[in-house]
C-alpha cells in the first residue's frame, strides 16, 4: 500500500480544459485570524466552496484542493488559504504530497490537524462517519480506479489506470445515515461543480487503510452551533435622541449558562424625498432636535444632553441594545438596523424599515389623542397640542421697508391634517375583474387646514379642532404636520408629524345612536 501520494501526472492540452481555479482571498500567518468560533470549529450546515485542481498542464493538486476545502469547512469560510499557498507552507515542492505535508501546512497557520495513519490520531470508518455526522469535514485518500464508473467520469484515463498510478484525494463534507451516502467534492471535477452523494460501500472500496483498519484521512473538529443558537430575540423597540438611534431587542429563550458572545450593528439610512413619501405603515421614530432653546429644556438631567452612542451592542437586563449615530443632515430616512454575530457573520436580528425623523432648526412636537372613533361623515372634536420645538420663529417676518406689500415675504405657518387610509383586517384590498388589486378605500378626503401657528421657539398652543370624518368606513390615520410657504412640510425636513389613529365605523343597524 503506497504511503506517499505522488499526485496526478495526466497531461492535457489547454484547449481541452475548463480553466477554473477560483481566485481566493488568502489568510497568511501573522496576526491572529478571526475564526468562526474560538477555538475554530465548523458551524452546522456550512459547505465550503468547491475547489478544482484542473488547470493547464499536469494535474497534481488533489490533496491541496481537498485541504483548501477542509480549511474552509473548519472555519465556515472565515479563513481561506488557496491550495498553492498551502503547498508552499508545507515545504513540499517535488510534485507529490501526503497528509503529513498537510499537517505541517495547517500547523503553520495554527490549526492542529487530526490525521492518520501516521498523524496525531487513528481514524477508522466508524470515527470518520461519526465526525461527518457531527458536521465535520474530511479528506480521504484512495485509488481512483476503485470508484464506480459514474464517479470516475471526470478523468477516464486516470480512472482506467493501474492502482499504483491512480492515487487520489477526495474531500468529504457530510454523511446521511439514512441512505448510507456521503457528500463528496472531487477536485477532478470542473469549476462550478457542487458535489454529489456517493455510497459508503463505494468509498470503502476506494479508501486506503492499514491492517488495523486505520484510514489515510484527515478530519476537522466536529461542528459546534453558533453563539446565538437557541436564542430568540423579541420585537425591537426603537428610540432616538439628538445623537443616536437606539434599538433594543428583548432576549428570550436563553439556555442556562448562556453568555452573550458579542455582536455587530449596521444601519442602512435611505433619504426620503417628496417624490418618495414615507410608508404610513412604517414605525415612526423621532429624534430630539440637535439644538434646543433654553425654554424647551424640560428633559430630566439624566436624559439630556444624550450620551454618545455605543457602537458595540450590549446586553443589559435582558435587552440587547444597539446604537448607531444619526445622519448629520436633517430630513426623513428609512432605516433598517441589522445585528450580526461578529465572529461568524451570521444574521441575528433586524429592525425596520422604520421612518426616522432627524429635525433641523424648524421642528414641532405634538400631544395628541392616540385613538379616535366616529361614524362616517360626522364631526369629531380632536384636542391638538403643538409646540415650536426648534430654534427658528414661526412668526411672520418683520416688513421690509423697501419692498411693496404684495411682495413682502410671508411664512404663513399653519397646522395641516392629511388623511391616509390604512390596510387593516376587514378593509383589505380587493381584486377587480382584471385581477389587479385595488384598495378598499380609493379616495382620501382633502387635507384639512387646522389654523395658523405664530409661535416663537419653546411656545405652544392647544387647538380644539372639529374634524370632519371620512365618508368611507375603515381604519385611517390623520397625519398632523406643520407647513409654511418657505420650506413647505416640516415633516419632509425632519420634524416628525403627529399621528392620530381614527376608526370610522358605520352605525350598527337598529342602534339609537345619532
Amino acid at each position: 500500500m503506497p504511503l506517499h501520494l505522488p499526485g496526478h501526472r495526466v497531461t492535457r492540452t489547454a484547449a481541452a480544459l475548463l480553466l477554473a481555479a477560483a481566485s481566493m482571498v488568502t489568510t497568511l500567518p501573522g496576526p491572529a485570524p478571526v475564526f468562526a468560533l474560538d477555538p475554530p470549529r465548523p458551524l452546522p450546515g456550512y459547505t465550503p466552496a468547491f475547489v478544482t485542481e484542473r488547470e493547464p498542464g499536469v494535474w497534481y493538486d488533489c490533496t491541496w484542493a481537498s485541504a483548501q476545502m477542509l480549511l474552509d469547512k473548519w472555519t465556515s469560510g472565515v479563513t481561506i488559504v488557496d491550495r498553492k499557498r498551502l503547498r508552499a507552507l508545507s515545504g513540499d515542492d517535488d510534485g507529490g504530497s501526503n497528509l503529513t505535508d498537510v499537517e505541517r501546512a495547517f500547523a503553520e497557520i495554527g490549526f492542529p490537524l487530526e490525521s492518520s495513519p501516521f498523524g496525531s490520531t487513528s481514524i477508522t470508518w466508524p470515527k470518520l462517519l461519526d465526525r461527518l455526522s457531527q458536521g465535520g469535514g474530511a479528506i480521504l485518500l484512495g485509488d481512483y480506479s476503485r470508484l464506480p464508473r459514474v464517479n470516475g467520469r471526470w478523468d477516464r484515463a486516470f480512472w482506467s489506470g493501474e492502482r499504483e498510478n491512480d492515487d487520489h484525494a477526495l474531500y468529504l463534507d457530510r454523511y446521511d445515515p439514512k441512505t448510507r451516502r456521503i457528500f463528496v467534492m472531487d477536485p477532478l471535477a470542473p469549476a462550478g461543480w457542487t458535489g454529489e452523494w456517493i455510497r459508503v460501500s463505494a468509498l470503502k472500496l476506494f479508501a486506503w487503510r492499514t491492517g488495523g483498519g486505520r484510514l489515510w484521512a484527515a478530519l476537522t473538529p466536529p461542528a459546534l452551533a453558533g453563539p446565538f443558537a437557541g436564542v430568540d430575540l423579541g420585537d425591537p423597540v426603537a428610540t432616538a435622541d439628538a445623537s443616536a438611534l437606539r434599538v433594543s431587542w428583548p432576549v428570550e429563550g436563553m439556555q442556562e449558562g448562556w453568555t452573550y458572545p458579542g455582536s455587530s450593528a449596521t444601519a442602512e439610512f435611505i433619504p426620503v424625498s417628496e417624490a418618495d413619501p414615507i410608508d404610513p405603515m412604517d414605525p415612526i421614530v423621532a429624534a430630539r432636535p440637535a439644538v434646543v432653546p433654553a425654554a424647551v429644556r424640560a428633559f430630566p438631567a439624566d436624559e439630556f444632553p444624550p450620551a454618545p452612542p455605543d457602537l458595540s451592542p450590549t446586553l443589559v437586563d435582558g435587552l440587547l441594545n444597539a446604537s448607531v449615530p444619526l445622519p448629520t443632515t436633517p430630513g426623513v430616512y428609512r432605516v433598517t438596523v441589522s445585528l450580526t454575530d461578529h465572529r461568524t457573520g451570521a444574521p441575528i436580528a433586524t429592525a425596520g424599515p422604520l421612518s426616522l425623523y432627524v429635525p433641523g432648526p424648524r421642528a414641532a412636537s405634538f400631544d395628541l389623542p392616540e385613538h379616535v372613533s366616529a361614524e362616517p361623515g360626522t364631526l369629531a372634536a380632536i384636542l391638538i397640542a403643538v409646540r415650536n420645538a426648534g430654534t427658528e420663529s414661526w412668526l411672520e417676518p418683520a416688513p421690509v421697508p423697501s419692498v411693496p406689500p404684495d411682495l413682502q415675504p410671508h411664512r404663513n405657518t399653519r397646522l395641516v391634517g392629511t388623511w391616509v387610509a390604512m390596510p387593516v383586517a376587514g378593509f383589505e384590498e380587493t381584486a377587480g375583474p382584471d385581477g389587479i388589486a385595488t384598495p378598499a378605500v380609493t379616495t382620501a378626503p382633502a387635507p384639512i387646514d387646522l389654523g395658523p401657528l405664530a409661535l416663537e421657539p419653546g411656545d405652544g398652543l392647544v387647538i380644539e379642532a372639529l374634524v370632519r370624518m371620512p365618508t368611507v368606513a375603515g381604519s385611517w390615520r390623520l397625519i398632523i404636520d406643520v407647513v409654511d410657504d418657505q420650506v413647505g412640510s416640516f415633516a419632509l425636513t425632519g420634524s416628525a408629524p403627529g399621528v392620530v389613529v381614527v376608526e370610522v365605523r358605520a352605525p350598527v343597524a337598529g342602534s339609537n345612536l345619532h
